[in-house]
């Protein structure tokens, strides 16, 4: 059976920017599908249900306000995206996630070791939607700073999954939190500026996207508090501050926090060159409302 016709359609051929069909064309490349490969059967139920390309938009919305071409764009926005559903893939693995989107997750419905084994093949491909860029010789700069981005979220999660954060401080936490949650999201804005030769900004967009990481880690802690256990790798900020400001006050504290650190998001991104970092600031106008609701 060839390919073309056995998968699933991941982007009608309509759609503007095509991320989600390099995506699949880098993960299947020119062979077929085998109903056997589960690999590639777990790779089509995840992707059978889309998140909400945040990543997507961000990566996409730089580009264009840095005047890089829409293949290129492409090719930028699909790498980060892959890396994102990875760690997403992997999170599930190592939390027990049941369900992800709503739907079972890989880890659910296809066991361990084949939810490891689309992690590594969706970082793979990254790499293959990221090395069709018309430019080449950009190509070390690029990936070194994806590596770098991994290594950062590695180790946040490798602390949080150590369970080194029970009983830890406030302090630990955010460490972790945020570099679990920025430096994957960072690459939408990172990966554009080294391309269009602005590499002097990547801290500045660094900084903007960990602030907001950290601010849409609290908004998610903040919400799972009933579904989150206190205790050996809770990783909830909101029990970490229970332990020093009681039940009522320590969630708003946490709001309070989570929105201290989506201005500063906000204001950095407002620094960054040619308004690139406007989807950015959107995207804090849309989640600062709902942590609004927990400070009343």
């Amino acid at each position: 059976m060839a390919l073309a016709n056995s998968r699933v359609q991941l982007d009608p051929p309509s759609a503007p920017d095509g991320v989600y069909a390099l995506i699949e064309r880098s993960f299947f490349g020119v062979g077929e599908i085998h109903p056997s490969n589960l690999v590639q059967t777990a790779f089509l139920h995840h992707f059978g249900v889309r998140g909400g390309g945040s990543r997507i938009r961000l990566t996409r919305q730089c580009v264009s306000a840095l005047g890089i071409e829409d293949r290129d764009g492409i090719c930028l926005a699909s790498a980060v995206e892959c890396l994102h559903n990875a760690s997403l893939v992997q999170d599930d693995l190592q939390d027990n996630s049941r369900l992800r989107r709503g739907q079972a997750s890989v880890a659910a419905k296809f066991g361990r070791d084949v939810a490891l084994s689309l992690t590594d093949q969706l970082i793979t491909t990254a790499f293959v939607c990221l090395s069709r860029v018309s430019q080449p010789g950009k190509l070390p700069f690029l990936i070194s700073r994806i590596n770098h981005a991994v290594s950062e979220t590695v180790e946040g999660q490798t602390c949080e999954l150590s369970g080194s954060l029970d009983g830890s401080s406030v302090e630990r936490y955010l460490n972790a939190a945020r570099k679990k949650s920025g430096p994957l999201f960072a690459l939408s804005l990172e990966l554009p500026l080294i391309f269009a030769r602005h590499a002097e900004f990547l801290e500045l967009a660094h900084e903007a996207a960990c602030q907001f990481g950290l601010g849409y880690q609290i908004l998610d802690d903040l919400k799972d508090q009933v579904s989150d256990l206190p205790g050996e790798r809770s990783g909830n900020v909101v029990f970490a501050l229970q332990k020093t400001d009681g039940s009522h006050s320590a969630e708003a504290k946490a709001a309070v926090m989570a929105q201290g650190f989506l201005q500063e998001a906000s204001d950095r991104a407002e620094s960054l060159p040619h308004d690139c970092g406007r989807s950015l600031i959107e995207l804090v106008q849309i989640l600062t409302p709902q942590i609004d609701a927990f400070t009343s």
